[in-house]
């Protein structure tokens, strides 16, 4: 009887030994993003089998790397938010969402984006931002929050005033 089967990567080699009576295993220790294929190999109280053929061809993949920490700029109701891309892990970012402390302001942009625009905001109220990034995989841990902003804009208009004349002078 089988007594044992031992499965292999390529490329790195990395190997793992599983009992005889296991038909699946899992092999940690790849690297996301590379392309594998797989033999394995039995083994009895006789001897080892020659290799299998190659399994097809599988390429580990995890959710996004967190975003590094964005950086905010303020605006009339709004803010601009800019951050780097982070690596995908294996599978292309395919997009973001920036999200505002406080009121959860968010906004999702495309994977081609670094920089965007949060409008309905408060002027006068303190605001912070996080940025997510998605892959095929999943969402990212959120990124520290950025610099804190406080979105301001120019003064409102004044309203109608009024004048009253006086000696070579006008009060108004």
């Amino acid at each position: 009887p089988v007594t044992g089967y031992t499965i292999t990567s390529t490329p790195d080699a990395v190997s793992k030994t599983v009992p005889g009576d296991q038909t699946t295993a899992t092999i940690g220790g790849l690297t996301n993003g590379t392309a594998y294929t797989f033999t394995v190999v039995a083994t009895n109280a006789i001897g080892t089998s020659t290799a299998s053929d190659p399994s097809n061809e599988v390429t580990p993949a995890g959710v996004p790397d967190t975003v590094t920490k964005p950086s905010a700029t303020r605006g009339d109701k709004s803010a601009t938010i800019t951050w780097t891309k982070p690596s995908g892990n294996g599978s292309p970012v395919t997009g973001y969402t920036i999200t505002s402390t406080p009121d959860a302001v968010s906004k999702s942009v495309d994977a081609d984006t670094t920089t965007a625009t949060i409008g309905g905001l408060t002027n006068g109220t303190a605001y912070t931002f996080t940025v997510t990034a998605t892959n095929a995989i999943g969402t990212s841990t959120a990124s520290d929050p950025s610099n804190e902003v406080t979105p301001a804009g120019v003064p409102d208009t004044v309203t109608k005033p009024s004048a009253t004349r006086g000696d070579k002078s006008a009060t108004i």
